[in-house]
């Protein structure tokens, strides 16, 4: 079961399964692991060029989801 907590009306906190916890802490765990990766192999890289790079690889993924229309 989960539950939310309100205060004035406004959701303030949730009470969550502990099994659903751990599940969420799993996966945040495992995304903070994949940002240190990026981050320790782009370390030494231009702002400049890593931008370019972002951008590039944006405009890839638009480009391939376009054609799946």
């Amino acid at each position: 079961d989960r539950a939310i907590i309100a205060r004035h009306g406004k959701p303030m906190a949730a009470l969550i399964s502990i099994d659903e916890y751990e599940r969420w802490k799993r996966y945040r765990e495992q995304a903070f692991a994949v940002f240190r990766q990026v981050w320790e192999a782009n370390r030494t890289a231009e702002p400049a060029q890593v931008e370019r790079d972002v951008a590039e690889a944006v405009q890839e993924v638009r480009q391939t989801k376009r054609v799946r229309r």
